[in-house]
Order: structure tokens, then C-alpha cells, then sequence
């Protein structure tokens, strides 16, 4: 999957950018202003549209009570306010009980995981980290009792990270947003990939009458530095 394009670029740049994946640390309010001639594209799914859906997997099954657990890793503000904003505005009654943001570092003696974990009490707890994180917080998951029968662990792909390396630590029926990527191999994804970005520039000649140039960089002009000495030319 290919990624959008970063906001918080878009003051400053008048070409098009693609990322190879998303990001959860490229996010941006929506009342930051954008430059007319910035132009962006999602090809992937979005923070948000995780959350929505970990959020429609307890809909199916009647999960209406759950916490949310996340460390500080970019995006977990935007992780909550997603989810605090859904159940507000939703009109299925959910009951978000906890919210408990950790400093998920192993090993570190002032931590108070073990603590603040202790206020979970939903069946249902939903995980915002990075697979490293994961492997701490569960430990002090499972010490507390949380990760046995009778709790579900609902995690993004950032957590989830490469299926095939996955740590012992996670729960036994923890449940992942992933994406199937064996039926859709390296070679199909880049070749659709190139194919949309194509279909998008003909798009975009057509209705703005131009194409961003192929070469440059994520500067203004008046951003722009000197060349260093040491830079290779073509």
C-alpha cells in the first residue's frame, strides 16, 4: 500500500510527494493552511481509518465496553481522539471506561505501567504502540491477570508489525488490522502503484494543465539552502 501525503508539507511545497508507507507521525490538524498548489493522494489506509475499523470489529460482536491503552508513540493523541470522538457521536452506547497512556519503556524503574494498568477493567482493550512497546506493556499485562481469559486485545498493524516474527508475550486471540500481502505480491503492488500515480498525473494535466516537475526537493524557494560542495550533480 502506498501512503498520503504529508500536511504539514504542504505550506512549502508545490510538487507532489508520495511516501512508501503510512505514517502515523504525519498527521495534521485540518485548520492548518494548505498551499493551492499542493496536491495529495491516499492510496493506503489512514490512522483514522484503523481506528474506525478496530471500532467496527467490536460493533459486530456486541463489544460495547472497552479502555484504551497506548504508549507515546506519534499518533496515539490522534489514536484517542478518534475513538473519543466516535463514541460521542455514535449511536451505538458504547462505554469507553479507561484511557491510560504509558511511557512503555522496559526496564525502567519510575515507571508506573504496572499502576496505571491496574484501572483497566473492560473485557475489550484496545492497543496503540509500536511492536516493541507491545512487548513491554503486555508483560505488565499479563502480570496483572489482564491477558488471560476473559480479555480481548484489539491492535493496529503498527503494533502487529511483521506477522511471521510474532513475539510469545502476545495474548493468545489478539486481534490485528493487517493486510493480506501473500495473495498481493511485491511485484503486483508496485506495478499498480506506478499505475495509479500515472492515472493520477494524466488526471492532474488534464485539469490543472501542468505536471509537477519530477526533480526537486521539499523546500520553497525562500527555504531553500545552498548546495553543499560534497552534493554528486548528474
Amino acid at each position: 500500500l502506498l501512503s498520503i501525503c504529508n500536511h504539514q508539507l504542504s505550506p512549502s511545497v508545490t510538487r507532489l510527494v508520495i511516501f512508501p508507507s503510512p505514517s502515523p507521525s504525519l498527521h495534521l490538524p485540518p485548520s492548518l493552511p494548505q498551499d493551492v498548489k499542493s496536491t495529495f493522494f491516499q492510496f493506503g489506509a489512514s490512522l483514522m481509518q484503523e481506528a474506525l475499523l478496530m471500532m467496527n470489529i467490536m460493533e459486530e460482536y456486541d463489544w460495547h465496553i472497552f479502555s484504551i491503552v497506548t504508549s507515546k508513540f506519534p499518533g496515539y493523541q490522534e489514536f484517542i481522539s478518534v475513538l473519543r470522538v466516535t463514541v460521542d457521536h455514535s449511536f451505538v452506547r458504547w462505554d469507553l471506561q479507561s484511557v491510560v497512556t504509558l511511557d512503555a519503556v522496559d526496564g525502567d524503574t519510575n515507571s508506573k505501567a504496572h499502576i496505571q494498568l491496574k484501572r483497566i477493567q473492560s473485557p475489550v482493550i484496545l492497543l496503540y504502540c509500536s511492536k516493541e512497546e507491545a512487548r513491554y506493556i503486555l508483560e505488565e499485562a499479563r502480570s496483572l491477570g489482564l491477558t488471560g481469559s476473559g480479555y480481548i486485545w484489539i491492535v493496529p498493524s503498527l503494533t502487529t508489525g511483521n506477522p511471521d516474527f510474532t513475539p510469545d508475550i502476545y495474548p493468545l486471540g489478539m486481534i490485528s488490522v493487517s493486510y493480506n500481502e501473500m495473495e498481493y505480491p511485491l511485484e503486483s503492488r508496485l506495478r499498480d502503484g506506478v499505475g495509479i500515480i500515472a492515472t493520477a498525473a494524466v488526471a492532474m494535466l488534464r485539469e490543472k494543465g501542468e505536471v509537477p516537475e519530477p526533480q526537486g526537493n521539499c523546500y520553497s524557494q525562500s527555504e531553500k539552502g545552498k548546495t553543499p560542495p560534497s552534493t554528486l550533480r548528474g
